[in-house]
């Protein structure tokens, strides 16, 4: 039993496949090289507009409000001391508790309010 193989055009074909692979990867390149420049021309423009501003994010402000610097400062302090919004059970028990009973008397009142 011979095997019939034509290495030229196996080897054709193997470098064929390598070759297109590599000219893809390098399209690639090139297309990512040009959008790499069209977005720097584009940022520089920006950058150009923040520095005139005096405001480095660009929004014409120069200075932040004393409320956002308030916001930022009240969330990093809870941030740095883990400080969130947990309660127990039994303080959900008892609001749940003293709630149910506050309806019960708000709807005792409407209901004599009613009768008057």
């Amino acid at each position: 039993m011979t095997l019939l193989t034509n290495w030229p055009t196996v080897w054709l074909m193997t470098g064929m496949g390598i070759g297109i692979v590599f000219c893809i990867l390098i399209i690639l390149v090139l297309i990512l090289q040009f959008m790499g420049s069209i977005s720097s021309r584009t940022m520089a423009g920006k950058k150009a507009q923040a520095a005139a501003d005096g405001c480095p994010c660009g929004c014409g402000e120069a200075e932040a409000s004393e409320a956002d610097l308030a916001a930022v400062a009240t969330a990093v302090h809870l941030y740095q001391n883990d400080q969130h919004d947990y309660e127990s059970r039994d303080c959900l028990a008892q609001r749940a508790e003293s709630l149910s009973l506050n309806i019960i008397k708000q709807s005792k009142r409407f209901d004599k309010d009613e009768r008057l």
